[in-house]
């Protein structure tokens, strides 16, 4: 995971030019997902990388996470209180977070952190005064940034533990097994197992990062993959064989997280003890996976190269962005008459590709632009550009693809609609027919929801089609207890391919609508669609040999796809309600121009320079305190503190 950090350091570098030049009299600060801000400029690069290790080394030892700030001057402020504390709200830094803020200039610094963080005032006191202000009187600003980081890891002989030996030597207080939980949990840090003492975290905190390293992850694959199919294309699939291989690994972790998080939100309530057992193993296989990609991270580094080749790269960008550029006006015409034939629901996952597009090929012309002047003064940064516009360019015809198969979805889908109503009328029939008058409440239940869904439908077929096979299915299931066996399979197999159609085109919406808008979309939404994906391979898998059963999965594959579908929308009306953001909005200039653009960026970058790493995609909006730009899965985004929550920590002189 480090390597990602690191490229996300040679990121924020490369995108300086959207930085405000370092004030005598600093401003509190938004970090924006760095870890380090150096704006007094005292650290040399390996200096920097340093500090960056040993803020790695405490996350990973104690799931604390530190950030560093150096400045001029804290004048802009009443105080150094005052100033640690609005930057870290304005950075949104949780419970667990500690920011250092040093002043170098007038010699003060400042440590804010959560009122509910786990250490005590006295704990971080004596740190300070035994860890960090003998350095900072020194001068050696990168020395006390990492001794005040091993002081919180309880290195030093002056530091408190951090938690998790704590709650360790308490069992060996109650139990006496001090040696065997050491040794066992050492060992499965070791192996990258989730490393949690019973009793370390609350199952409101598991939650809380199961869910979190769920989306990173998930976010991860989305952007690994894409990065794989740019090597296949540069380099064959020889070369790249291995990252093949650690991509699917880590799908198979991920699948089988989403799948254990699925079973936690279903009907059927599990014990505590359950549940806890589940969300540990959900943090075990997301973290695996966060390894198997970490692994191939400088590998991927190293195979692109892109100075070596960044003008036959560009030359390639450019004119796939002006390909695009004339497809434009075609598909936002398409995406017209999709709105006046379709309803606005029908539509919603491709309604906003056209503005989205463009804005993605505004800022591949901006930064292939500067790219080319970054390449002619020999500047490493311009590999960032290239891959910038390259990512940039690839998601805009990811965008205008989505239109031409929403049109083919919805086309398909008013055939698929056709078809059910006829197997339903002709189930109706078969149940009327049933001596006895047995399923005559099946029969009205089947015949009213049919009245229902077919005004209209025209305008909703894709929805219309999940209802009449829900209407459907709900009355085989009493026809089904009057069939033989084969009739059975024999009707399963007549259904299967017109469901499982159905259900694709409906998945493959809600994947698309998913991976253009990820950094707005939450993990429930995401857990439907991978448990619809699983259950769409369940039904391919058992079609052979057990229709009846494919069916079933097939079924339950179509409802979770279109409640992933909804989730998914909700969560980005959510997101643009509560930020404003606009889908038109572009900009230019630099390798970013604008706030949306910065964010396209970023999102871009953040995961395609760590080889899969953490902040993938395209998240429209302004400041988030889960973004992270350096591409670590460690930044967890989670609970922000708030003015209100209060804060406290240590100031002085040194």
């Amino acid at each position: 995971m480090t390597s990602r950090i690191v490229l996300g350091a040679a990121l924020a570098l490369g995108l300086a030019v959207l930085a405000p030049a370092a004030a005598q009299a600093a401003e509190p600060v938004d970090l924006a997902g760095a870890y380090v801000l150096d704006e007094s400029e005292v650290l040399t690069p390996a200096e920097e990388a340093t500090v960056k290790d040993s803020l790695d080394r405490l996350y990973s030892d104690t799931g604390i996470q530190l950030f560093v700030v150096y400045v001029d001057s804290f004048d802009a402020a009443a105080d150094a209180d005052e100033w640690g504390d609005e930057s870290a709200i304005l950075s949104g830094l949780g419970d667990n977070d500690v920011l250092l803020s040093v002043a170098t200039a007038d010699r003060v610094y400042d440590v804010s952190v959560s009122a509910a963080f786990s250490l005590s005032t006295d704990d971080l006191a004596d740190i300070e005064q035994n860890a960090l202000i003998p350095p900072l009187r020194d001068d050696r600003w990168a020395d006390a940034a990492v001794a005040f980081a091993d002081g919180l890891r309880g290195e030093g002989g002056s530091g408190p533990l951090p938690l998790w030996p704590i709650v360790l030597l308490l069992v060996v207080a109650v139990g006496g097994a001090a040696v065997f939980l050491l040794t066992r949990a050492a060992r499965r840090r070791k192996n990258g197992q989730a490393g949690l003492a019973p009793g370390e975290l609350s199952q409101q905190q598991l939650d809380q990062r199961a869910g979190t390293l769920l989306v990173e992850l998930d976010d991860s694959l989305q952007t690994s993959e894409q990065e794989l199919g740019f090597a296949v294309a540069q380099f064959g699939d020889d070369a790249t064989r291995p990252f093949a291989a650690a991509l699917q690994s880590a799908k198979a972790s991920v699948a089988e997280a989403f799948a254990i998080r699925q079973k936690l939100d279903d009907a059927f309530p599990e014990t505590d003890a359950e549940k806890r057992q589940h969300t540990l193993r959900i943090i075990e296989l997301a973290e695996q996976a966060d390894a198997a990609l970490d692994a191939q991270a400088d590998a991927f580094d190293a195979l692109r190269e892109v100075e070596k080749n960044a003008p036959e790269i560009l030359g390639a960008v450019e004119a796939q962005a002006a390909a695009l550029r004339t497809r434009v006006p075609a598909t936002e015409a398409a995406t017209a008459a999709l709105a006046a034939r379709y309803s606005p629901t029908a539509i919603a996952t491709i309604v906003d590709n056209v503005a989205q597009a463009r804005t993605l090929l505004e800022l591949a012309t901006s930064t292939a632009a500067k790219a080319r002047t970054d390449l002619a003064a020999a500047a490493g940064s311009a590999a960032v550009g290239v891959r910038a516009a390259q990512a940039s360019v690839a998601q805009a015809a990811q965008l205008l693809d989505a239109v031409d198969a929403a049109s083919r979805t919805l086309t398909e889908a008013q055939a698929a609609l056709d078809a059910a109503v006829e197997e339903l009328n002709r189930d109706l029939a078969e149940a009327r027919a049933v001596p006895g008058g047995e399923l005559a409440a099946a029969v009205e239940a089947a015949s009213a929801g049919l009245a229902a869904v077919l005004p209209g439908s025209e305008r909703d077929p894709l929805d219309a089609v999940q209802r009449v096979q829900r209407l459907d299915a709900a009355l085989e299931q009493h026809l089904g207890a009057l069939r033989d066996r084969q009739a059975n399979e024999a009707k399963a197999r007549s259904s299967l391919e017109r469901v499982l159609g159905a259900a694709r085109g409906q998945l493959a919406a809600g994947e698309q609508f998913l991976a253009t808008r990820r950094g707005a979309v939450d993990t429930d939404a995401r857990t439907r669609l991978a448990s619809a994906r699983q259950a769409l391979d369940e039904a391919d898998a058992l079609a052979p040999t057990d229709p009846v059963a494919a069916l079933s999965s097939a079924t339950r594959g179509a409802t979770l796809a279109q409640q992933g579908t909804e989730l998914a929308r909700g969560d980005v009306d959510y997101f643009s309600r509560s930020t404003g953001y606009s889908p038109g909005g572009g900009g230019s200039g630099g390798y970013g121009g604008s706030d949306l653009a910065g964010d396209i960026l970023g999102g871009i970058l953040g995961g395609l320079l760590s080889g899969g790493g953490g902040g993938g995609g395209y998240r429209p909006s302004g400041r988030s305190s889960s973004r992270s730009y350096g591409g670590s899965s460690r930044r967890s985004g989670g609970s922000s503190r708030s003015s209100g929550g209060g804060r406290r920590g240590g100031s002085g002189r040194f």
